[in-house]
């Protein structure tokens, strides 16, 4: 779907409206939302929505123009990684040196896929537009682990719908008044990318979220982020069917993250 939205709207302009349709569904509860926690938890809130929703959907955006789907959905699937990554590095979580083999081959697994954008754009070396999804994997990271510290105490629907609603008017603000959105919704096109805006935004960010969302307050962020055991093989079989080619290294990579995955988890 996002391969179907870009084509009308910039990356900016899509992190913006995303932000937008997404956060219009939650704005008649976020004011009881916003009351019910405190200042510096809605801080906390807002932080989670800069991170892991117009950081984390601006770099996937700038990373789609360029980078197959079936890829980038591979790519998607270091946000265990990261999560662990960041969970040490910034919210003090604790490291086993067990798990350092599991980071090693999770990086192996993180070049392969590189380099096989790379080859997918006729290039030798990796396609540096795919290290723009990396960085939408690691502001995912930060988000969950945000979330899992400062937020656990937080009913699910509450913390998304101040996360999301907070972001709404600004994002408008400057949707309208710094992007040239005229051009956008005179493109031929509009009427599908508006749809699979419309889908994406409801289906798979607003009850995403909140089923993603209540499952870090019952398990943790690192097992929440396991899902995306199942993205990468959804996006692979998307993109065959579009008709994206399916490269060897992309296949190692893969098998070389699920494994990286997996020590993280034990």
């Amino acid at each position: 779907m996002i391969k179907r939205i870009l084509p009308c709207f910039t990356p900016v302009q899509y992190s913006l409206g995303r932000i937008i349709l997404t956060g219009s569904c939650f704005l008649p509860w976020f004011r009881s939302s916003y009351q019910s926690i405190d200042r510096r938890q809605f801080s906390w809130a807002l932080l989670v929505g800069l991170t892991g929703y117009l950081g984390s959907y601006l770099f996937m955006g700038l990373s789609q123009r360029h980078v197959p789907s079936n890829q980038a959905g591979v790519l998607s699937s270091l946000a265990p990684l990261f999560t662990f990554i960041v969970g040490i590095i910034f919210f003090s979580q604790p490291f086993k040196w067990s798990k350092a083999l599991g980071v090693g081959l999770g990086l192996i697994g993180c070049l392969f896929i590189l380099f096989a954008s790379g080859k997918a754009s006729g290039k030798f070396g990796f396609e540096p537009y795919a290290l723009f999804m990396i960085g939408s994997v690691f502001c995912s990271g930060v988000s969950i682990n945000l979330v899992q510290k400062y937020l656990r105490g937080i009913p699910t629907f509450k913390s998304t719908a101040v996360s999301y609603g907070a972001w709404v008017f600004p994002s408008l603000f400057i949707f309208i008044f710094f992007t040239d959105w005229r051009s956008s919704f005179q493109n031929e096109h509009i009427w599908v990318c508006m749809a699979c805006f419309c889908c994406l935004s409801l289906l798979g960010t607003v009850l995403a979220t909140l089923i993603y969302y209540h499952i870090i307050s019952l398990h943790g962020a690192l097992y929440t982020s396991t899902v995306t055991y199942i993205i990468p093989i959804t996006a692979l079989m998307w993109g065959f069917i579009d008709g994206e080619s399916i490269y060897i290294l992309e296949m190692l990579g893969f098998a070389f993250i699920l494994g990286s995955i997996k020590l993280i988890r034990r």
